[in-house]
């Protein structure tokens, strides 16, 4: 069997469930910054049978709009490492300080999944943006 070199991207989207509405949809943040996502390249061992599974992390919106004390909930990825990956880039995000409703966002939670998706190294630029979104 041969491996082909690929690379992880981090696919952000709003939970599905939320729990009794505890959690913002990220659809109700105005967000200020979210840099680009780097793909997530393993340390040598690429363990296949991650691909396609997702992971939540909850993350509280500090007063000056950065997402922090983001933690991942449980999950069944073989490479946690990709799970600390994510934790970092979403730790990088700005929100504005009020929701798209005028509320407050400081100190409210939010719920994010990131999906494992391999995408070949050589894959065109515009398949790469597409998976990200």
């Amino acid at each position: 069997m041969r491996l082909i070199p690929v690379t992880a991207l981090l696919i952000l989207s709003p939970a599905a469930a939320m729990a009794q509405g505890v959690y913002i949809p990220l659809s109700d943040l105005n967000i200020v910054s979210r840099p680009q996502v780097e793909p997530y390249r393993p340390d040598g061992n690429l363990d296949l049978s991650d691909s396609g599974k997702a992971f939540s992390m909850v993350c509280t919106i500090n007063g000056a709009g950065h997402l922090s004390d983001c933690y991942a909930e449980a999950n069944t990825l073989n490479d946690q490492n990709f799970v600390r990956h994510g934790l970092n880039d979403v730790g990088q995000w700005v929100v504005a300080p009020s929701l798209r409703d005028g509320q407050p966002a400081a100190g409210r939670q939010v719920r994010i999944t990131c999906r494992f998706d391999q995408v070949p190294p050589d894959a065109p630029e515009g398949a790469q943006k597409l998976a990200s979104n």
